[in-house]
């Protein structure tokens, strides 16, 4: 017998029996018990994680044909917003357009009134004119030619 137990030889086959007893029944229990349901649970993680990836490529894809139909929709209300904005231009040009002829309009028949007014003013100076000037004539040259009998 040697001093030290774990020395001894007469124990090495009981300790190796029970050592291949304890991790045989360990292995057993792994394999039989607790592999499965790590195993089930992996594939619980994976089936759930796929899913997880369907969900967000169809999401993903829906954000897409939302995003190109808000871009259309965007493109549609620019384009309209322009069509409005042309023609609200071009109705504007359109009524500059009267209001400068109906100025113009305006301008000119104040014009011809004006030398109508002008007219007839000159007409009636030329009268004043001719009359004063009869007038003269009727009270000079009687005068004149009394001064030159003399």
């Amino acid at each position: 017998m040697s001093p030290l137990p774990q020395f001894d030889i007469s124990t090495y086959w009981s300790q190796i029996f029970w050592l291949v007893i304890s991790f045989g029944t360990l292995l057993l229990t792994l394999k039989a018990f607790i592999l499965p349901r790590f195993t089930g649970m992996l594939s619980g993680r994976q089936a759930l994680m796929d899913q997880n990836k369907a969900k967000t490529k169809d999401l993903y894809d829906q954000q897409r044909v939302r995003q190109s139909q808000r871009l259309k929709r965007l493109e549609e209300a620019k384009e309209a917003a322009h069509a409005l904005i042309s023609q609200a231009v071009s109705e504007m040009d359109a009524f500059e357009a009267e209001r400068i002829q109906q100025i113009h309009d305006q301008t000119n028949q104040k014009l011809l009134d004006f030398q109508a007014d002008l007219e007839n003013e000159k007409k009636s100076l030329e009268k004043d004119i001719e009359s004063l000037v009869e007038q003269s004539v009727h009270h000079l040259l009687p005068k004149l030619l009394a001064g030159s009998e003399r």
